[in-house]
């Protein structure tokens, strides 16, 4: 802190020590983005980056073990909960994976990533055994969010078998968008008042010869005017969010479906025939 940064960890359960966290120049727009369940194969912290009208998620993540499909299966929670929140997301850390290899496992863990179109950003060795453990994925939903200046330390003073790896991400900030709506306050209308009034005016209002359209006509208006008068049109300029319709709540609940019948599929034809 006294370098002018500031932490924000998620502490190692029943451990002193440990966990994992996001270090950031005090002064920037971070805070914590709440993830709403535990995980038993990895450790992780979220944390919302604000700039401008820009909110970007970015999790870190370290990932030890044996690598089983109980990870791939965690990992599309994960992802599902915070695509939801946010269009631009990233996934950083030590996952402790040999990327290069073609196992099962591993390969169920890259398509988790590639199904929610995260890009792998890391391609060099990180570990001094040669190994690429440590990765950085990207999902950027209008591309506005991109990485450059990316670099592979081995040389380091780290005294760490881990390499540093440094890079530059770049968001492309998009003006806030506003619109007009025209709303009535009927909550603060006086309800034995306004009878009254209404009363009063339809009393006060003829039918006349010009046939029934006319009356319709004269009625309405005399209504509009009580409604007018104890609650007049407001204007309000609101601020126009961009959702993703096609992740809702039903979409989520196929994905958890789809996934229980994957770990399954081998067991029925029915989970098989519901996987494809």
């Amino acid at each position: 802190k006294s370098y002018g940064y500031s932490i924000i960890h998620e502490f190692r359960e029943g451990k002193r020590g440990g966990g994992t966290a996001v270090v950031f120049k005090t002064g920037l727009l971070v805070s914590v983005c709440k993830i709403s369940r535990i995980f038993e194969t990895f450790e992780c912290v979220a944390v919302w980056l604000k700039a401008e009208n820009t909110k970007i998620i970015l999790v870190t993540l370290y990932r030890t073990g044996n690598l089983t499909s109980i990870f791939s299966n965690e990992l599309d929670l994960l992802l599902s909960d915070i695509s939801t929140k946010a269009d631009d997301f990233i996934i950083a850390g030590d996952l402790n994976i040999h990327f290069e290899k073609n196992s099962r496992t591993i390969k169920q863990s890259l398509e988790v990533f590639k199904s929610y179109g995260m890009e792998k950003l890391v391609n060099e060795s990180t570990h001094v055994n040669g190994r690429s453990l440590d990765q950085i994925f990207l999902f950027s939903k209008n591309k506005t969010l991109k990485c450059s200046a990316f670099a592979v330390e081995p040389l380091n003073s780290l005294r760490s078998d881990h390499f540093p790896i440094s890079c530059t991400f770049y968001a492309s900030l998009s003006g806030k968008y506003f619109k007009n709506i025209h709303v009535r306050n009927l909550a603060t209308v006086d309800k034995v008042s306004f009878s009254t009034d209404l009363k009063d005016v339809l009393l006060e209002t003829t039918i006349t010869s010009n046939g029934f359209g006319s009356a319709v006509h004269n009625l309405s208006s005399a209504c509009k005017s009580v409604l007018d008068k104890h609650a007049p049109i407001i204007t309000k300029s609101i601020s126009v969010v961009d959702n993703a319709p096609w992740f809702d709540k039903e979409y989520r609940e196929f994905r958890k479906l789809r996934r229980q019948a994957e770990r399954t599929k081998h067991l029925s034809d029915d989970a098989f025939l519901f996987y494809k």
